[in-house]
C-alpha cells in the first residue's frame, strides 16, 4: 500500500495530475486505481478536512497533499476560467453553462461525470 509521500510518485508533476483529472475517462480510472490501491473515500474526504478544503475538489487535496499547491476551491476554480469560456458563447450556453457550473459548485466534479453529461 501506498503513503502520502508516495502519491507524487503517480503522476509525474502538479501539471501531469491536472491532465489527468480533465479527462473524465481518465479521472473515472485514476480514482478507482486510487481508492482500490492507496486511499479509500473515506480517506480522501479525511484529507480534505484536515486541510480545510471541504469545498474543493479531491484533485485539490491531492495536489497539496503532494506539492503543497493551496486547494482552490471549486466557486474560485470557476470564476478563474469563466472569462476566457464565456467570451466565446451564445446567450442561451451561457445560461445552461451557468447552470451546471452552479452544480458544480454545489456538489463538486461527480456533477460532470461523462454519465450525467454524455453529449
Amino acid at each position: 500500500m501506498l503513503t502520502l509521500g508516495a502519491l507524487s510518485k503517480l503522476f509525474k508533476d502538479g501539471s501531469g495530475l491536472r491532465g489527468m483529472w480533465s479527462n473524465p475517462l481518465i479521472r473515472r480510472v485514476f480514482l478507482e486505481d486510487l481508492t482500490n490501491f492507496v486511499f479509500g473515500k473515506d480517506e480522501l474526504l479525511a484529507l480534505q478536512n484536515l486541510i480545510n478544503a471541504e469545498s474543493s475538489d479531491i484533485v485539490e487535496v491531492l495536489e497539496y497533499v503532494s506539492y503543497a499547491i493551496q486547494a482552490v476551491s471549486r466557486k474560485e476554480r470557476v470564476a478563474q476560467a469563466k472569462n476566457d469560456t464565456f467570451k466565446k458563447l451564445s446567450d442561451s450556453e451561457k445560461e445552461f453553462l451557468e447552470f451546471v457550473l452552479s452544480k458544480y459548485i454545489e456538489t463538486g466534479f461527480k456533477e460532470l461525470d461523462q454519465e450525467k453529461l454524455p453529449h
